[in-house]
């Protein structure tokens, strides 16, 4: 399969897959049900009752958004709730403790994050395997430096505007490398190589739908928002509401970059869960309750999202 490339760069930013690609991916990936998986839903309209199966998707099925009869198209709320980070596969739990950032570093941890995340379900996946090797924290902010020969999160100008794409870049051409002080390698082992990321794409926020078929088909997504007084207390499943306009430093708005990696929906419309990487220093509830997941409403993040593929792994296979 391929994308569309939007924007020529170095190199390039594509459009996400589409509902049709992720409709074959599904077909692919043959898998057994599991308990957070959506179900049939009848729609109540009395002129109706349409049975609606659920969306199937790489590892979670969710519901559709309306009635799929055309002349009914009534509204489906349905409580659903899921995180790729609770997924047990081939009865590996891949969930892994949230990381600490360093100062102005919240782009590249958050891009960390995902790659942890996705290299987890792919091992798991394909190989069963469940010991995973450390990840080196420090390898996109040392590989931003050394190309573009300021540190992360203090670029000027153009740099600054382009952060989340030059960063993804290199982890395009760099990748991100392992901690060697723990186990022992095997010269056999592919992973002994960075990992790189294949491709980078793009999905506009107002695509709420897509997005979280995206998330339940294996690609979770990089947002910035906004973050006010408040994020310091938000609490594992708790919803935050971003303020409308940030804090100036300078002339710059400063926005905080996270990944979302679930999404859900309650008495108050869709919702996306998110794993910060500020530590205890931005979350005082950091230990108590992991403070580092969170949720966000649909439509708070901004404008655009980036998500990624890995070599050898879904698109890539």
């Amino acid at each position: 399969m391929s994308f569309h490339v939007l924007v020529e760069m170095n190199l390039p930013l594509l459009e996400a897959p589409t509902h049709d690609q992720l409709d074959q991916l599904a077909c692919f990936y043959q898998r057994q049900n599991n308990e957070k998986d959506a179900e049939d839903w009848i729609c109540p309209n009395p002129q109706c009752r349409t049975a609606n199966p659920p969306v199937r998707n790489v590892f979670v099925n969710v519901y559709h958004t309306h009635c799929i009869n055309s002349t009914c198209r009534k509204q489906i709320i349905v409580s659903q709730d899921f995180k790729l980070t609770d997924l047990i596969l081939n009865d590996i739990d891949i969930d892994f403790p949230a990381y600490r950032q360093d100062d102005r570093c919240c782009t590249a941890f958050a891009l960390l994050t995902g790659i942890d995340l996705v290299r987890r379900m792919k091992a798991a996946v394909l190989y069963k395997a469940s010991d995973f090797q450390p990840l080196d924290p420090s390898s996109l902010p040392e590989s931003f430096r050394n190309h573009f020969f300021v540190a992360l999160g203090f670029e000027p100008g153009d740099l600054y505007r382009k952060r989340m794409c030059n960063v993804m870049e290199m982890a395009q051409s760099d990748g991100v490398k392992f901690l060697r002080g723990d186990g022992v390698f095997d010269s056999q082992n592919p992973d002994i190589m960075p990992i790189k990321i294949q491709d980078k794409f793009y999905v506009r926020q107002d695509d709420t739908f897509l997005m979280k078929r995206l998330i339940a088909s294996g690609f979770p997504l990089l947002a910035t928002i906004l973050s006010g007084n408040r994020w310091s207390n938000v609490g594992a499943c708790e919803v935050y509401n971003p303020p409308l306009s940030g804090y100036t430093y300078g002339h710059q708005v400063i926005g905080h970059a996270i990944l979302l990696h679930g999404s859900g929906t309650d008495d108050g419309g869709i919702y996306f869960a998110f794993r910060d990487t500020g530590g205890e220093n931005c979350h005082r509830r950091w230990f108590d309750d992991k403070g580092a997941d969170g949720r966000l409403r649909a439509g708070q993040f901004d404008g655009v999202l980036y998500g990624f593929t890995l070599e050898g792994w879904l698109f890539n296979q």
